[in-house]
């Protein structure tokens, strides 16, 4: 890959970064799929600093967003999230939803879930294929909570 990256969209430069920073810290939406699988969450800005989704929940930001009520779009990487049983609610520093496993495709070294949550959101979780995970398999139905560190939390423009 290059030293660096000029992202384009129809003739209009979006952002200019190093591929760490482009796919760590997309610009925007637009930058943020380009650069490969995220998850998408979408509401606006509250007054005391984070992010509340289209369907209630109130998620923590890894910036402090510029002013309340401003419609914005969370996005994560699918190499980010960990999927468990019976947890109640996410750890410290981590964001959490609960939902439910719509499937499981197995990708060789790694396996995709795709998991529903509140609000019609589907996300996608990506993680190794090893025995541990094997033992521990999730299948469609089974509920689940979905967590991602709140510093790959980011607030994106549409």
């Amino acid at each position: 890959m290059a030293d660096r990256l000029v992202i384009m969209n129809q003739g209009r430069i979006e952002q200019i970064g190093t591929p760490g920073q482009v796919y760590e810290h997309p610009a925007n939406r637009f930058v943020a799929e380009f650069m490969g699988k995220t998850n998408f969450l979408e509401g606006q800005t509250t007054t005391d600093g984070r992010f509340q989704c289209k369907s209630g929940e109130v998620l923590a930001c890894a910036e402090t967003p510029e002013r309340e009520g401003v419609p914005r779009v969370m996005s994560f990487r699918p190499e980010r999230v960990r999927l468990s049983r019976g947890a109640a609610a996410a750890g410290a520093g981590w964001n959490g939803l609960r939902g439910r496993m719509l499937s499981t495709t197995y990708l060789g070294p790694f396996i995709e879930h795709r998991i529903g949550v509140a609000g019609d959101a589907v996300l996608t979780a990506l993680q190794p294929n090893g025995r541990e995970q094997a033992e521990q398999a999730l299948a469609g139905g089974d509920e689940v909570l979905v967590e991602w560190p709140v510093q790959d939390s980011r607030l994106l423009r549409d």
